[in-house]
């Protein structure tokens, strides 16, 4: 399923919230994380601790004013990393933010043609 949320402001910063529970008890010492094709990677060290809470902004100026993925992943310290996280977000142009008001939105699964339209109030 693809699903987009526009959030005013996006094209300057991304809220990023995320919970890493940790089970096997090593601690998370780091995550790393990057855009689309692997753009920017970037890794930030974090002090040592079993459970993380990640909310942080990210600038997304350098992106362009389309679809974009972010993908992210936590280092414990054995090492070892985690999974990637992949999250897919809309960075509107800087006119978007006096374009008309939001009236509905698409949704699809898998390759339906075309997606479902659902009308919102205004």
């Amino acid at each position: 399923m693809k699903a987009f949320k526009l959030i005013p402001h996006l094209w300057i910063l991304i809220s990023l919230l995320f919970t890493i529970h940790n089970t096997a008890q090593n601690n998370i010492i780091g995550y790393e994380y990057a855009f689309n094709d692997g753009e920017g990677l970037q890794f930030v060290s974090i002090a040592p601790t079993p459970n993380f809470n990640l909310v942080t902004n990210v600038d997304v100026s350098a992106l362009p004013n389309d679809v974009n993925v972010i993908h992210l992943r936590f280092l414990d310290q054995n090492g070892l990393w985690s999974p990637i996280i992949s999250k897919v977000f809309v960075k509107p142009p800087e006119a978007f933010l006096t374009a008309s008001t939001i009236v509905g939105y698409e949704y699809g699964f898998d390759d339906d043609n075309p997606p479902t339209y659902v009308p919102v109030s205004p």
